[in-house]
């Protein structure tokens, strides 16, 4: 039984590096798209697939503009986040952890990741209201096939490790 179980295991986590290694791979591929419209965060990934919905010359340039101010505004603060993260580092693993210092840091961390969630979710907003409902209905159809996707995987995986699907 011992021994299935680590079968299992093994199989999932085979399973899970090989989707790694494809999504990786998807990432990494040509996306065609000028990579001047490639921009790091989250939501910021959102612009090809924006700029494949059938978008007016004006909604094009709304959006990039909405964008290129939003990129502007996280580059600093991305450049402070890893500064204090390198920073934290060395607080965790300084021979004497000082819990003060850590705490303030951890204090920084999280107000550096307020500025950069609020900032995107302000992009997302805007650019939310340059598309029409139709362009909107396509942001949530693919939305909702990707999440389909993903759950049938999950659930692959799940059934792999012996887990049951999710509900």
């Amino acid at each position: 039984m011992k021994t299935l179980k680590r079968k299992n295991a093994l199989i999932a986590l085979c399973a899970v590096c090989m989707l790694g290694a494809v999504c990786v791979a998807v990432q990494a591929g040509p996306q065609g798209v000028d990579a001047s419209f490639m921009r790091p965060g989250h939501f910021l990934r959102i612009i090809d697939f924006l700029l494949d919905l059938d978008l007016t010359p004006g909604q094009k340039s709304d959006l990039q503009q909405i964008f290129s101010e939003t990129q502007d505004l996280l580059k600093p603060l991305l450049a402070d986040m890893h500064d204090v993260r390198s920073a934290m580092d060395e607080t965790l693993l300084a021979e004497d952890i000082n819990t003060v210092k850590a705490a303030s840091q951890i204090e920084e961390m999280s107000r550096l990741k307020a500025q950069m969630t609020t900032a995107g979710m302000n992009a997302l907003l805007q650019a939310a209201q340059v598309l029409t409902p139709e362009q909107r209905r396509t942001i949530i159809d693919a939305r909702d096939e990707w999440k389909s996707c993903f759950m049938h995987v999950r659930n692959l995986v799940l059934g792999l490790v012996g887990g049951g699907p999710a509900e």
